[in-house]
């Protein structure tokens, strides 16, 4: 049983076991029932509103916040499902979710947030290891019923060139943190098999991690992993020594030889706006 916070509102599924666990049924005696109820005080049923059934099933999280409750499946067709109540028990959104999705969490700004090995065709169970792992972001549209998943990095491709990066605030999302120390360190998983590529993240963000007492910044790229000292993106003095400080940008700008050696160049640029239609870059080396 999953219990949501509110009204007494839970989500409840039956396989017709009374010592049932979590799982698909590959029986074929149970089935798998999610539905939404609201009880009374006395525990009887108000409302009752089937959400999912079929032969088997899984449930793999749910979340409650101020308007909406969120809850996390996977169907009989082995895809997972991503939905959006109300209190009242109306679905306002879904999400076709990668079936490999591992966690889903609240993301900011009314967001969900979930974790994926990044090949979705991959049988679950083999070779998961060698696939790497996705941070997603669900961006709920609150005009339309069906919203779609969106990436923390995100990364555009032009003529043998990909520009990646991450929209304001959400540098944070990809937090990694070791148990037993405590040590933060903050992942950028790049796509791109492009040999150019550069990523991009807001200074105010990063500065703001560098402060929490964040260690590195591990870029993934082409198959290898690059740490970055969170003080050598300390920029306080570069910024201020530039023409203005708007729209402060560090940007990591990486290239692969025909060897597969990668190189690394770091640098802080501002957008400066001289006129209604001008607008000038300026670039300062980091490293």
């Amino acid at each position: 049983m999953y219990v949501a916070e509110r009204d007494q509102i839970q989500f409840l599924y039956d396989n017709d076991e009374e010592e049932a666990v979590f799982g698909f049924d590959l029986t074929g005696k149970q089935s798998f029932d999610l539905r939404l109820m609201r009880l009374n005080d006395s525990n009887q049923f108000l409302m009752v509103i089937p959400v999912y059934s079929g032969r088997y099933g899984e449930i793999r999280g749910l979340y409650t916040t101020k308007d909406y409750i969120v809850v996390f499946y996977i169907n009989d067709q082995l895809r997972g499902v991503i939905e959006r109540y109300s209190y009242g028990g109306i679905l306002h959104d879904r999400a076709t979710v990668n079936a490999r999705t591992k966690g889903m969490v609240e993301g900011p700004n009314g967001s969900t947030l979930y974790i994926q090995k990044a090949d979705p065709a991959r049988v679950e169970g083999e070779d998961e290891c060698e696939d790497p792992i996705e941070v997603v972001q669900i961006i709920w549209d609150e005009k339309t019923d069906v919203a779609g998943p969106k990436r923390v990095i995100q990364e555009k491709t032009r003529v043998g060139h990909t520009l990646a990066r991450f929209t304001d605030s959400q540098f944070g999302l990809l937090r990694m943190e070791e148990p037993e120390t405590g040590i933060v360190d903050y992942q950028a998983p790049i796509r791109s098999k492009e040999n150019l590529v550069k990523l991009q993240i807001p200074y105010c963000d990063i500065k703001a991690k560098l402060e929490s007492g964040a260690r590195n910044l591990m870029v993934e790229y082409q198959g290898q992993s690059q740490s970055f000292p969170m003080d050598l993106f300390q920029c306080d003095d570069l910024l201020a020594s530039m023409p203005c400080q708007d729209q402060a940008t560090i940007e990591i700008i990486m290239q692969t030889d025909e060897a597969g050696n990668i190189t690394y160049d770091v640098q802080l640029f501002v957008v400066e706006q001289v006129d209604g239609m001008t607008k000038v870059v300026h670039r300062k080396t980091i490293q």
